[in-house]
């Protein structure tokens, strides 16, 4: 049994019910009252005390309860960003939520529980980077533990008791100061003078949640728009719809990315496996000499769509072709030849997305936008910072020399090509020539100061269709574009 002590409080009294400043429909209006509570300067909305330095309530019940019913504490977190709202979030969580033994942030914020120590984790978790500082204070005795929570503004820590709900009120009112500059002397007060006194140690922590930037995770919040629902995209993906008529129903990149996984889509980077009757090399890589260049092309959105599986290259240009038109610009992100995924640009702002590996297609639990920012050359320092680990070793295989990105609305990605100059130095991984049909497009994201690109014409339309494919351990003569066994 945990014990419970008389309630802490720093002029701080909560009432279930308070409402924000602006009320939703059929909601009244709040009056907002100066007051003094305990020698600090509080507000009263709704007989409810606040400190000042906290800002009033800025959501409506009704936002609250929203928020809740979407189930996403990441946007819980974004969306509540004062101290009132997120004592009242809790509240009504705690009016709708399970009584379960739970300790974690997200759990409570979606569960409710019966710990302090959940309800001030849910409190710091919603208030992460909110103001100055905030944090936890643990007071423990043997067999005995609670937790308070920390808000540091304007140079001071106030501390106050988040679990206590006695009728209408958070807590009770106390004429103990709980107020000061330093948050360790704050918790030895705290564990000195409560009613009980069972304490014997008392620890402040400061917050340790972390959560995406506001700006960023606004931006991609409104990019992941949908113009269809769960139900509907279900019924395109059964409704036996051609490459060009799902492309003129898709709009929105993750409307086609949830069709793709409706479809039973597959991302797999082996090297071939059973499909329609017969094993597939999605991994092929066709390509031929041109201008004494070895070039190679990936599989086109077609070939892919028809087996509803691929590589990164197959899925790079399925997403692109699904997408043409809907974005005020598009294309590719390349390097060393050995992977590639895709970005647009809209409204100033570029989105790097990698859909071969991300949850929504594959279920590998990344998601596929990895980074979203104004100038692209940020993209590479990010990637090679957070995905990309390898980038400078030359012995590893993710050893990075060349990475560019260029437009291509609705197209496939275009064929690249190498000279055989750097292959002693990148093991063979290097591709050193791009199409010359974007050279004046093309953005260098990264180069080695000894490697050197060069852009060269090519056809797109020069390679052979047909190819080498192995099938049921034979090779087999294949026709790359379609996928037709040509030789029975």
């Amino acid at each position: 049994m945990k014990k419970r002590y008389a309630a802490l409080v720093l002029g701080l009294l909560l009432l279930l019910t308070a409402t924000g400043c602006a009320a939703a429909p059929g909601e009244t209006e709040s009056t907002v009252e100066t007051v003094t509570s305990n020698g600090v300067e509080c507000y009263r909305v709704d007989g409810v005390c606040y400190p000042a330095v906290f800002g009033e309530p800025q959501l409506t019940t009704a936002e609250l309860t929203a928020l809740l019913d979407g189930g996403d504490p990441v946007e819980m977190a974004m969306t509540v960003n004062t101290v009132p709202d997120a004592l009242r979030l809790l509240r009504l969580r705690q009016q709708t939520g399970e009584d379960i033994d739970n300790q974690g942030a997200e759990t409570t914020l979606l569960r409710g529980g019966s710990q302090p120590r959940g309800w001030v984790e849910a409190f710091l978790y919603l208030l992460c980077g909110d103001y100055e500082d905030s944090g936890r204070i643990d007071l423990f005795a043997p067999g005995n533990y609670y937790g308070l929570c920390t808000v540091k503004q304007d140079g001071l820590y106030y501390a106050f008791d988040l679990f206590e709900i006695r009728g209408n009120r958070w807590i009770t009112f106390s004429d103990m100061s709980f107020v000061d500059a330093d948050a360790q002397k704050l918790a030895d007060t705290l564990r000195e003078n409560c009613d009980y006194s069972p304490f014997t140690k008392g620890l402040y922590e400061t917050n340790t949640y972390t959560l995406p930037d506001k700006e960023t995770w606004a931006l991609e919040k409104a990019f992941k728009q949908r113009e269809y629902t769960d139900e509907e995209i279900q019924q395109l993906a059964s409704a036996g719809l051609t490459l060009e008529e799902a492309a003129d129903k898709l709009h929105f990149i993750e409307d086609a990315a949830l069709f793709l996984r409706a479809s039973d889509y597959r991302v797999d980077e082996q090297d071939a496996y059973f499909l329609q009757g017969r094993y597939v090399n999605f991994s092929l890589n066709p390509g031929c000499y041109i201008g004494g260049y070895d070039w190679g092309w990936g599989l086109p959105a077609d070939y892919t769509y028809a087996y509803m599986a691929g590589s990164c290259n197959g899925t790079s240009n399925l997403m692109n072709r699904l997408l043409a038109g809907d974005y005020e610009e598009q294309g590719y992100v390349q390097y060393m030849g050995g992977h590639i995924f895709n970005y647009v640009k809209q409204d100033g702002y570029y989105y790097f997305c990698d859909f071969a590996n991300c949850e929504i297609i594959c279920g590998n639990g990344q998601d596929y936008l990895m980074y979203v920012c104004q100038d692209p050359l940020e993209f590479t320092e990010y990637y090679c910072a957070n995905v990309f680990p390898g980038w400078d070793d030359p012995e590893d295989d993710e050893y990075l020399v060349l990475m560019y990105l260029y437009p291509r609305d609705g197209k496939d990605s275009l064929p690249r090509g190498s000279s055989g100059a750097y292959n002693y130095l990148t093991g063979g991984r290097a591709c050193d020539i791009i199409s010359s049909e974007v050279e004046d497009t093309v953005v260098i994201l990264y180069e080695r100061d000894w490697y050197h690109h060069s852009f060269m014409d090519v056809d797109p339309d020069a390679i052979p269709e047909v190819c080498d494919d192995l099938i049921d351990g034979v090779m087999h003569r294949v026709n790359w574009r379609t996928g037709e066994v040509l030789d029975g």
